[in-house]
């Protein structure tokens, strides 16, 4: 288990909330798999899940997500926000590239309408070459502002399916595309999200997918085209 703390001055040694990372690359720095990241306050960053390490569980440590805006005193579980504010254009916070990450319970804030909050993505590569993204899991997770909450697969660059998907308990504020595909989805399931005010809700193309328990509302593109 890895404690990780926007508010901190420095990284520890991140084995407790008092020696907690600064960072959470720091964090994927030390991975080898099958690991536990529990996330408080705020952190800015865009990062690729490490090459080979599967089966890890990012935990955000708040109540519910919401923008981690200020520290309580005397204690340091709090509202827990992964940010790209002010970093690359059109790039994604997290991109996952290998099996069974989970990520629950944090707010996503993307740097700009073309920018994913995550990516979950697929390349052509066999046995250790293969960076492979399927099985992830977001649960409860919060994606507010311009850009995409979460996209499937880029475009030219990482071309196969990532398949079984879960997307569960989770609400896209205000984005963009809420979850949207670059290349197709398969297995996915999508179950009792909100979608609030967003330009479009789903556009993807995703088979032998189960899309249900859902709330659309308020979605502003023209001609009915911004639902699902």
């Amino acid at each position: 288990v890895y404690y990780v703390d926007g508010s901190k001055a420095a990284s520890g040694d991140g084995k407790s909330w008092e020696g907690a990372y600064k960072t959470m690359a720091a964090a994927f720095a030390v991975l080898v798999g099958g690991e536990t990241i529990f996330l408080a306050g705020k952190v800015t960053e865009q990062l690729v899940t490490p090459v080979q390490i599967f089966d890890v569980h990012i935990i955000g440590v708040g109540n519910k997500p919401r923008h981690a805006d200020s520290t309580p005193s005397g204690g340091n579980t709090y509202a827990s926000q992964w940010s790209g504010s002010g970093l690359t254009a059109a790039t994604a916070n997290l991109r996952v590239i290998q099996q069974g990450w989970k990520v629950e319970n944090i707010l996503f804030s993307m740097v700009d309408s073309n920018a994913a909050g995550i990516e979950v993505v697929r390349n052509a590569g066999a046995d250790d070459a293969e960076r492979d993204g399927s099985h992830l899991w977001l649960a409860g997770v919060k994606f507010a502002g311009a850009g995409v909450g979460l996209r499937g697969g880029v475009a030219g660059t990482f071309t196969e399916i990532p398949n079984h998907v879960l997307v569960e308990d989770c609400e896209f504020l205000q984005n963009t595309f809420g979850i949207r595909g670059a290349i197709q989805g398969q297995n996915w399931t999508i179950r009792r999200n909100q979608f609030r005010d967003s330009t479009n809700a789903i556009t993807a193309q995703l088979g032998s997918t189960f899309i249900y328990d859902n709330i659309v509302a308020g979605f502003t593109a023209a001609g009915n085209s911004g639902g699902i």
